[in-house]
């Protein structure tokens, strides 16, 4: 592996072809140095996995003209939970042996190794990890991934090349890693000729298909209300300085909620620094529970409450498997766990069912309330997998964690006070998670919460 030296800073700006071009050249010399990482580093929304993919894309395009090997595997840290290696080796296994199974450095190393040997001079493997900051794993962890690989493979290094690519938002600390590039985000100036570039692009291709306006405004008017908007948010305080108009996809998302109420406003007069201030606190406005409008049916606004459960949008936003634990708590404190095996019919729930039955006014409550019955862990995890044997059935089976590492989810629960430790001695938990937000959670995991209360 190449000896560490001092990190290089190289701003590049994505956006403008010729900067992007010298970017990609010296991209080329740092593979071409040889096996090592590279890390890509800048803000959300600079342009960095797209940079990368497509120098990739181009490079793999190179190397199949000239009859040499080429792999790319890409993997998203958002998208993993601790298993980034096993990602990284399933397509280095052999054609029927691609299941995802457990993967050491050794085994990771081993499948480099046979890689390489089997293919031709000059050939190459690219790992890139996207979104390195939310991976799990220390950087010592991986700092052992390459060096694994290259520990005594000396003799051909410079023929064959294998690199990591680390695309972040931070630099990471890692020994071996000399090339660095950092890329900032666009200026304002930039993003609006790229929305103009991208108007121009898909106005040419769908010019037949689609109509030339929109109700009370022309095409062209809307796309300059958006440029204006999006030139004002990123350059004037408060809105300057938060998240969302720091990354380009939450800003436009951002523009596209407040678009009617600027079209409201330009079709009477032009647009001004108070309209476009005021349309962002419009969208907080619309978004809040209490900007609702009153329904005239009880069940239409018991249906919207149901959607904006603040609970349920919060565990959203963890994931599913967080939602799925949550209504595994409530399930395991309102339901009686003499009644779980009838329910689930799994053998492990028969084989941990206590021979006492619960009265039928314990039942009452327990269907009222997720108070009735202490939640113990172990019996936690073996309804969790048995609610999760249902949801699979709908839902991705990859969306979720399994019950080993969906405990974690616990701990949040009982941060947030949903889950209190019982007074006594045994390790259990009270949930407090009302029924509300339950019964919103089962219709999210496509589950009838009220057909797994048994009579």
């Amino acid at each position: 592996m190449p000896s560490p030296a001092q990190p290089s800073s190289t701003t590049v700006l994505p956006q403008q072809n010729e900067k992007k071009a010298n970017l990609c050249d010296e991209l080329d010399t740092d593979v071409e140095s040889g096996s090592g990482y590279i890390s890509i580093c800048g803000p959300p929304g600079s342009g960095k996995t797209t940079l990368v993919l497509e120098y990739l894309t181009s490079r793999e395009k190179r190397l199949h003209g000239m009859k040499r090997s080429f792999l790319l595997e890409y993997v998203a840290g958002r998208a993993v939970d601790g298993d980034v290696l096993q990602r990284f080796a399933r397509r280095l296994r052999p054609q029927g042996k691609r299941r995802r199974t457990e993967c050491s450095l050794l085994q990771f190393s081993t499948l480099v190794r046979q890689w390489l040997d089997s293919a031709v001079e000059g050939s190459e493997i690219h790992f890139v990890l996207d979104d390195a900051d939310d991976v799990k794993e220390e950087t010592s962890t991986i700092d052992r991934w390459l060096s694994m690989c290259l520990g005594d493979w000396q003799g051909r290094r410079n023929s064959n090349i294998v690199c990591l690519w680390i695309v972040s938002q931070m630099p990471m600390n890692l020994s071996s890693c000399f090339r660095y590039h950092f890329i900032p985000r666009p200026e304002a100036h930039e993003i609006c000729d790229w929305l103009d570039a991208m108007f121009t692009k898909n106005r040419v291709l769908f010019e037949d298909e689609m109509e030339t306006d929109v109700p009370h405004l022309a095409l062209e008017q809307a796309h300059a209300t958006v440029k204006e908007a999006v030139l004002y948010y990123t350059t004037h305080l408060p809105m300057q300085s938060s998240i969302v108009a720091r990354d380009i996809r939450q800003l436009l998302q951002r523009v596209q909620k407040v678009l009617p109420f600027l079209v409201q406003q330009d079709t009477a007069v032009r647009l001004n620094a108070m309209h476009l201030a005021t349309a962002w606190g419009k969208w907080r406005e619309a978004a809040s529970p209490q900007a609702l409008p009153p329904s005239s049916s009880g069940a239409g606004t018991v249906g919207l409450r149901k959607r904006l459960d603040p609970l349920v949008s919060v565990l959203k936003k963890i994931g599913y498997s967080a939602m799925l634990w949550a209504l595994s708590a409530f399930y395991c404190g309102a339901v009686p766990k003499s009644k779980h095996a009838r329910v689930f019919g799994a053998r492990e729930l028969q084989q941990r069912t206590s021979t006492t039955e619960s009265s039928s006014a314990s039942h009452k409550a327990a269907v009222l309330s997720s108070l009735a019955h202490v939640v113990r862990l172990p019996r936690l995890m073996l309804v969790y997998r048995a609610l999760l044997d249902m949801c699979v059935n709908h839902i991705d089976h990859l969306e979720f964690a399994p019950a080993e590492l969906a405990v974690q989810h616990n701990h949040t629960l009982v941060s947030w006070g949903l889950m209190v430790p019982t007074s006594q001695g045994t390790k259990g938990y009270h949930c407090h998670i009302p029924v509300t937000s339950a019964v919103a959670l089962s219709q999210h995991l496509s589950l009838s919460l009220y057909d797994l209360i048994p009579q």
